[in-house]
């Protein structure tokens, strides 16, 4: 399944009438995992008042918040609505408040709660990992080098190579392209080149939304 994630914590700061609003996104695959980074940021932030989270789960389509005892509907939905808004799985994000003095109202709080949200997005590498297929292939040593350049213009990678009487080789490829890259190696290569499926995967590729 083709699903977009963050591919590593960032970090942002949000500011109203001097209530501060540190959100960090997390890529997580479990409510464990998404727990851990609760506990770590309770500890990192350990005077903050808030520390109020969200969660989106590919497996299941689980989604979770709390507003950690601001008022209902204020923090977590907010920060969660901006997660699924984007259409992210497998994320985390943690929003510890230090209060500024002021109460920020209804709109104040929901305003600084999905705006942190989305910074720290916006300073985050996203990616979308879609399906891919491991292959093994072997042929001659006349036909490494078009065989390479095919598999790049799919936009495909060589995991490893065996130089021996012809070159043996596996590698990687989205799997939406290798029916592509098996009509190219058929049509450049006039057919003389082995190639099998060996495997499947879900791999990241990074995007900019």
């Amino acid at each position: 399944m083709t699903y977009r994630t963050v591919l590593a914590p960032a970090s942002a700061e949000y500011v109203d009438r001097r209530s501060r609003f540190l959100a960090t996104v997390y890529p997580v695959e479990s409510a464990e995992a998404a727990g851990e980074v609760l506990r770590a940021q309770r500890t990192r932030y350990w005077d903050a008042r808030h520390h109020v989270w969200a969660y989106r789960l590919l497996a299941g389509q689980t989604e979770r918040c709390s507003d950690d005892a601001e008022p209902h509907g204020t923090a977590g939905r907010p920060a969660l609505e901006v997660l699924a808004g984007r259409e992210l799985w497998n994320v985390a994000v943690v929003i510890s408040r230090y209060f500024g003095g002021t109460l920020l109202g209804t709109g104040g709080l929901v305003q600084a709660y999905s705006g942190s949200t989305r910074l720290a997005l916006e300073a985050a590498r996203l990616a979308e990992y879609r399906p891919g297929v491991r292959f093994a292939a072997v042929c001659d040593y006349g036909q490494y080098d078009l065989f390479l350049r095919l598999l790049e213009a799919n936009g495909g990678s060589v995991a490893d190579s065996d130089f021996t009487d012809r070159v043996r080789l596996s590698g990687q490829i989205e799997a939406a392209r290798f029916a592509a890259f098996e009509t190219a190696l058929r049509e450049g290569l006039r057919g003389a080149v082995t190639l099998e499926k060996t495997g499947e995967f879900a791999a990241p590729f990074e995007i900019n939304c």
